[in-house]
């Protein structure tokens, strides 16, 4: 690479090269989390400025996009990152899989993306910390990409819905992975989604129709009739993905 070429790099790219991109993990212990409410103690109810320090068993996650990461300075000067917490298994072990606001990025070390603390970074900042890869493949990752887009795109459910619904087919789930763990595990390996329509109006008797959307490559290590031994609840579409 000549001169001329490596002063057109942008700070992004250069950050890039060094391990930088949606997924990477890193600590920020001098890092504030900064939010503004209103002060009661003013007439005015003027807005005042709070914030809150890193604890010991916190660090980022980076959910900034590759491409804005990449962009000029002048385009995007800041990258965004979401709040990481090393929980405890119990509260791990009850964190739904369609959660919109709790990711669980590692398991066995019980770390934990919470939605709501986001906070930016100028990206002049990333060069003083050290990127951490993500730690459980590619696969969970894109599973991470998706749960980010989750929390803006998914529907409003009417409660009606989610009681009629939502929450007997999480019952039932929980009751297959207790008393099926086999069956369970077969189904998280071959279903890479779970989806439901909306019905046209929100006054019950509901004409859902509950939709499994299944990976061909996975399904062909297990027999061809292995949902026929879910326990039946609801009317199930299955779907394969090329």
């Amino acid at each position: 690479m000549n001169d001329w070429d490596s002063e057109k790099r942008t700070l992004g790219e250069e950050l890039f090269e060094l391990g930088w991109k949606q997924g990477t993990l890193f600590d920020a212990p001098s890092a504030c989390f900064s939010w503004n409410k209103l002060s009661g103690n003013t007439p005015d109810n003027s807005i005042v400025q709070e914030t809150r320090k890193l604890g010991s068993k916190e660090k980022f996650v980076l959910i900034t996009q590759d491409c804005d990461l990449i962009a000029s300075e002048a385009e995007e000067p800041y990258i965004e990152a979401i709040l990481c917490k090393t929980e405890k298994q119990r509260f791990v072990s009850k964190i739904n899989a369609k959660s919109a606001r709790w990711f669980v990025v590692d398991a066995q070390t019980g770390l934990v993306a919470h939605a709501k603390y986001r906070t930016q970074f100028d990206k002049k900042i990333l060069s003083s910390f050290t990127p951490e890869p993500w730690p459980n493949g590619p696969n969970r990752l894109d599973e991470f990409i998706r749960w980010l887009a989750r929390r803006y795109d998914r529907p409003s459910i009417p409660d009606a819905i989610v009681d009629a619904f939502q929450r007997p087919l999480e019952k039932r789930v929980a009751e297959l992975k207790q008393m099926h763990p086999t069956i369970f595990a077969a189904f998280n390996g071959i279903v890479s989604d779970v989806r439901v329509n909306l019905p046209a109006s929100e006054i019950p008797p509901f004409n859902l129709q509950l939709i499994l959307l299944i990976k061909s490559e996975e399904l062909r290590a297990y027999p061809n009739n292995w949902y026929a031994r879910l326990p039946k609840a609801f009317p199930v579409v299955i779907r394969i993905a090329s």
